[in-house]
């Protein structure tokens, strides 16, 4: 952390992590803390203008893929999946994808605390996330219907369907990088009233009540092909 000047304090860190399959990854990360009262340099100004702060903070960041979602074994699940017009309650086998990708994502927020009167304060923050390779399991649904997966470039490859005329037997599926991002965004908010003995006249300790609420604004997987039942 670094008083750049008087009222703006600079926060800057970065990680390095070092992967056998992956190789090398930095991840920075940078905040910035404003107090404009402090930053105006006027004392002349309402006290409750002096207990208001802005802040904003900006990072990457990145996930490997877990063993489970690379090694090379199966777990079955049985789902209802629609083959050739017929309803079939097949297993589906998901299996480790050896070539998946990293996760990433870049977020973003910025928001402000304040404390009108000394009892209540005030929070309020924005928050923007954008994860690029997410890694999603592929649509059973879709498999059936075009015959098609990524489980046929492994080496060596296992064949998607197994089925007898409309009956559907099995279905192979793995785990695989979206190609599509995902972008969610929202509000933060929150309010607390903290009473203590100059407030109550008493030394009977603090009390605090308060609440908090998230808003999303936008949950978005551009054209996904990924059920949500199948991503539980």
């Amino acid at each position: 952390i670094v008083p750049f000047y008087d009222g703006i304090e600079v926060q800057a860190a970065a990680r390095l992590e070092n992967y056998d399959d992956v190789g090398t990854v930095g991840n920075p990360t940078v905040g910035l803390l404003l107090t404009p009262s402090a930053i105006a340099g006027s004392e002349n100004v309402a006290d409750g203008f002096k207990r208001l702060t802005l802040r904003g903070h900006a990072a990457s960041a990145f996930r490997a893929p877990t063993l489970f979602q690379t090694f090379p074994g199966s777990a079955t699940q049985p789902l209802q999946i629609t083959y050739r017009g017929v309803p079939n309650f097949a297993p589906v086998r998901y299996w480790g994808n050896p070539d998946l990708d990293p996760e990433s994502a870049v977020v973003v927020s910025g928001g402000l605390s304040w404390n009108p009167v000394r009892p209540l304060s005030f929070e309020i923050d924005y928050w923007n996330y954008y994860f690029k390779d997410a890694i999603v399991p592929e649509s059973s649904a879709e498999i059936a219907r075009t015959g098609r997966s990524a489980v046929q470039d492994f080496d060596p490859p296992l064949q998607p369907v197994f089925a007898t005329g409309a009956f559907l037997q099995e279905v192979n599926a793995t785990l695989v990088n979206s190609s599509h991002p995902l972008v969610t965004d929202g509000v933060d908010v929150g309010a607390m009233l903290k009473l203590d003995e100059e407030e109550l006249g008493a030394d009977v300790g603090t009390f605090r009540v308060g609440a908090t609420g998230t808003y999303t604004l936008r949950f978005r997987v551009a054209q996904s092909q990924v059920p949500p039942t199948e991503l539980a």
